[in-house]
């Protein structure tokens, strides 16, 4: 019977390989020019063009395929994975400097083991990229691995043609070989065509492997010893080899292009077909009569009625399935029934589970150092109990009282968890994010697994360390990182009597100090018992952590205790420099809604600096707090308001000032997004953009970090002076608030021409305001305007303006304004109001220790790269700032409008001097 084939050129010429999807709606195909391309198979579709996906750089040597997606791997070792129904590319599971050979999925779709060019296995979590089981045995590259139908072993092949069974829950722990079959298979270099394909047959039973003698041979279950052997078939080396859905038959393919089908009850060659070239990949439908094959040529092929039934009578490739017990229906779907009938899900992490207490030596190696280690997860927090509205209340006035609950800023919670409240397998959750780096955590079930990873490794590298505490709170600082756990119910065991007894974990701390110090500073502190963690922070100088005692504890960074003092009903705690910020409930307002107050507290003086009340928009809540680069207090509610506390250094004159409306700016951007506050600048907020109004939280993989510049909620923003206002008020308020920290710190002189260039920039845009006023005939305005200008010369240059307009009266008056504002005996016109104030002794500032302003990005105006990876040893910050130290101010004012510098470059037809944008 002649063979019916449908042809079609898919790749060009070279190793390619196909798979049909696990619905058999689509055929996947992949080949030596990277591309992957997918076919319809429905009869009305399958003459259509492919659709193309180009995410590979290099040679695609596999596919794998599960019900809800697919992956491919390559020689440019990477494995990406793909989305079924849309194609779309959902993430890279591995990026490995060695080509990758072969992959498979688990049975349940949670794991992928991967094949490379190098003698250790490795296992990934689908959902969760970081973690990966190595598996090491083989002496020399890996080129086939396969899961065992059951989800209970693994089997692999080598170069050397040794093939190993690896159990996948072994009674010692972790993954360990059970068989080893040396040189069963051929020996091959690691680019051969002939891929040493080993594969389990779907029942389980039994697994196939190209043998040394052009046979197959098939290996038992169990005793791991050859069953049967198909032979006297092929005249050359079998490249690979693929079971039919029900088992009863295995395709195989050689060198020289020839198919065969053998029905294995019979060990006999039931169809077969000689193909012009060598075939690289074959792959049964899994619901047909139906086999595609692909070849060296870039050719896809599909044999129809591959197994002649009704010439021989033979069952169905896809029908007739071996009966399967129902707990091996739920081992196939990744659960194992325990003796008392209840079920317990596999996960990666049984393949690694180390029960008792030898677990707690490990934490002598409590750091790793190795961003390619084993990692795992930990168990997710219970939330922190709140005290309900009164019950007499109405349902209004309970959601009015609600007090907000205690968070850690810039934390998530888990997306998914279980009816207990547990994370799923794989789950992890943010627990800092700021612009240091972030720190994440991963649920692995017996224990957890801190990762910290920093924006710029030039400073600090990454770590991670296996968790046994499930520290639920972190924070990040410049020096270092401390983690807090709550209290917890927990079994200890009775030395006398070896009895279980319900116990109680204590709530703790643990601060590890970054850069050099990380070796000598390392401390932890228990809690008593009925005290626990709320919240924590830590800043230059100190460890800030507020407990349910209603007390705020303060530790200095090698772990001594320095201070305690009380204060209840905490919300949250930010730090900076060697300050605190401490948000708290202060009582109920007058319409019954909850009170939040803050208090600024410098950790290093123990000294108050600052209370006030916090402002939230209408029916907001606090959703982040923290602090400029410049040590400037701020916080941003649910409505995406973000505020700054102006004058926190000036007793009893700080009050927060909205710098940023997110609704409105998303609204002008026609965007449905939100955006997740990670750090303020000058005058950018650094921010995670959030699509959607239920996306709440960041994903992962970790998303890069956005600039968006700051917009006060100014009038009738559309109008050209609206805007030029807006940008005046913003910029005195950072610019206060510098010249504050600059006194506070004596760096006055130090940060001079810096801040003197600030005046020079806000007087730019007064004088276009006054140049505006002037145009519209407002003397009354342009004089107010006049009164805000910092520098004699700008008044110059007003005086300018106002004769160019025919308006002597005005210019008069801009003289008596300088006369009045300059004294007469400071010659110099370019003294600022910073000199100004300083002469006439301007109100007390809390002065401080720890400077904030020669900080790496305090006046650096970020660009979209700064936070890349690949980005190192970042000094643009302090480039800027030495070359601005290092230039007269006076260049600055000769872009002043009416200045005697810019009338000379008109009459010298010079090209006027460029403005320097400030940063």
């Amino acid at each position: 019977m002649k063979p019916s084939l449908n042809q079609r050129y898919a790749h060009a010429e070279g190793h390619t390989v196909v798979k049909y999807t696990v619905d058999g709606s689509a055929i996947i195909t992949a080949g030596s020019d990277s591309l992957i391309r997918v076919f319809k198979t429905a009869k009305d579709e399958r003459d259509a063009a492919a659709t193309t996906i180009d995410k590979h750089s290099e040679a695609i040597q596999s596919i794998a395929v599960h019900r809800s997606s697919f992956a491919t791997a390559g020689d440019d070792g990477i494995v990406c994975v793909f989305g079924n129904s849309t194609l779309d590319f959902e993430k890279m599971l591995v990026r490995s400097i060695s080509a990758v050979r072969m992959i498979s999925y688990s049975p349940t779709g949670s794991k992928i083991a991967v094949a490379s060019d190098e003698e250790t296995i490795r296992m990934f979590n689908v959902n969760d990229i970081s973690i990966v089981i190595p598996i090491k045995g083989h002496k020399k590259f890996v080129k086939c691995v396969e899961f065992d139908p059951k989800g209970d072993f693994l089997i692999s092949s080598a170069c050397d043609g040794e093939v190993r069974v690896w159990d996948l829950d072994s009674a010692e722990g972790g993954v360990s070989c059970v068989a080893t079959l040396p040189s069963i298979a051929p020996s091959t270099d690691q680019d051969s065509n002939i891929r040493a394909t080993v594969s389990w047959r779907p029942n389980g039973a039994a697994f196939a492997v190209p043998g040394k003698n052009k046979d197959v041979q098939l290996i038992g279950r169990g005793t791991w010893q050859p069953i049967a052997v198909l032979k006297d078939g092929h005249d050359e080396n079998i490249t690979t080899l693929d079971w039919s859905p029900n088992g009863n038959y295995l395709a195989t393919a050689t060198t020289s292009g020839q198919v065969c089908i053998w029905d294995i009850s019979e060990k006999e060659i039931v169809a077969k077909y000689q193909n012009a070239i060598e075939v690289s990949g074959l792959s049964w439908h899994p619901t047909g009569n139906v086999l595609a094959f692909t070849d060296r040529y870039g050719q896809m092929t599909t044999w129809e009625d591959v197994v002649p039934m009704q010439e021989k009578t033979l069952p169905h490739p896809a029908l007739a399935h071996a009966t399967i017990s129902h707990e091996e229906v739920d081992e196939l779907f990744g659960e194992r029934r325990e003796p008392n009938g209840s079920r317990r899900q596999r996960g990666i992490d049984d393949m690694d589970r180390d029960d008792g207490e030898d677990n707690m030596s490990d934490l002598d190696d409590f750091v790793i150092d190795d961003e390619d280690a084993d990692i795992g997860a930990i168990r997710q927090h219970q939330p922190r109990s709140t005290n309900g509205a009164n019950a007499s209340t109405s349902v209004i006035q309970q959601l009015l009282s609600a007090p907000q609950q205690p968070f850690q800023s810039g934390s998530t919670p888990y997306k998914h968890t279980n009816d207990r409240g547990e994370p799923l397998e794989g789950e992890r959750r943010y627990l800092a994010f700021n612009m240091v780096g972030v720190i994440y955590t991963i649920f692995q079930g017996t224990h957890s697994v801190i990762n910290v990873e920093f924006h710029d490794k030039s400073q600090n590298r990454n770590f991670h360390f296996q968790d046994y505490f499930n520290y639920s709170m972190a924070a990040l600082g410049k020096k270092g990182a401390v983690f807090a756990v709550e209290a917890s119910d927990s079994v200890q065991r009775e030395n006398d009597e070896g009895e279980e007894q319900p116990g109680r974990n204590p709530s703790r701390i643990y601060y590890r100090a970054l850069g050099g110090l990380a070796d000598n500073a390392e401390w932890s502190m228990r809690l008593p018992d009925g005290e626990e963690v709320i919240a924590l922070a830590v800043n230059d100088v100190s460890v800030i952590v507020a407990t349910s005692a209603n007390y705020i504890r303060i530790f200095t960074l090698s772990g001594l205790q320095v201070h305690i003092f009380n204060l209840s009903n905490m919300v949250a705690i930010a730090a900076a420099a060697d300050l605190a910020l401490l948000v708290y409930h202060g009582g109920i307002g007058v319409k019954g809604e909850p009170k939040l107050e803050c208090l600024v507290y410098n950790t290093d003086k123990m000294e108050t600096i600052q209370r006030n009340v916090m402002v939230t928009s209408p029916g907001a809540t606090i959703q982040w707090i923290g602090f400029s680069e410049t040590s400037l207090p701020a916080s941003c509610d649910s409505n995406g308001i973000l505020s700054v506390l102006f004058k926190q250094r000036r007793p009893d004159q700080a009050t927060w000032v909205p710098v940023f409306d997110g609704s409105k700016v998303a609204q002008e951007r026609g965007l449905d997004e939100h955006y997740w506050p990670v750090g303020l600048l000058r005058d950018q907020i650094m921010c995670l953009v959030l699509k959607g109004k239920t996306n709440q939280y960041p994903a992962f993989p970790r998303p890069v970090i956005s600039n968006i510049i700051l917009q006060m909620p100014f009038l009738h923003m559309d109008t050209e002076t609206t805007k030029l206002e807006e940008s005046y008020v913003r910029t005195n308020i950072m610019s206060t608030h510098e010249r504050d920290e600059a006194t506070a710190t004596s760096q006055e002189d130090e940060f001079h021409k810096i801040l003197s260039n600030a005046d020079v920039e806000m007087d730019k845009t007064l004088l276009r305001l006054i140049q505006f006023a002037c145009k519209a005939e407002k003397s009354q305005r342009a004089i107010d305007i006049a009164k805000s200008l910092h520098l004699s010369r700008s008044l110059d240059a007003a005086v300018k303006i106002a004769t160019h307009h025919r308006m002597p009266a005005l210019a008069e008056r801009f003289n008596q304004i300088k006369e009045t504002k300059f004294m007469s005996s400071i010659n110099d016109d370019l003294t600022s109001s910073f000199e100004s104030q300083t002469l006439n002794q301007g109100p007390r500032i809390f002065s401080s220790s720890n400077s904030s302003l020669s900080s790496q990005l305090a006046f650096q105006e970020p660009t979209p790269s700064l936070f890349s990876p690949s980005v190192r040893n970042i000094k643009l910050a302090q480039r800027k700032r030495d070359q601005l130290l290092s230039q007269d101010t006076d260049s600055d004012m000769d872009n002043i409008p009416g200045s005697p510098a810019r009338k000379k470059t008109r009459e010298g037809q010079a090209s006027p001097i460029p403005s320097r944008t400030l940063l």
